[in-house]
């Protein structure tokens, strides 16, 4: 029977090939003001980054 866990190896190969991109959306991530109540500029950049 086939695991329906992903392959570890994939999952590797992934962070690896999108590492530079990752620490780019932490970076915008970290630098966006994100106080309680005022959001909304670090919800767009993690809305976008899912889309």
């Amino acid at each position: 029977m086939k695991s329906s866990f992903p392959d570890p190896d994939h999952i590797a190969r992934a962070v690896d090939d999108n590492f530079e991109s990752q620490v780019e959306l932490l970076q915008r991530l970290v630098r966006a003001p994100s106080l309680r109540g005022q959001e909304g500029a670090a919800q767009e950049i993690v809305a976008s980054a899912l889309a």
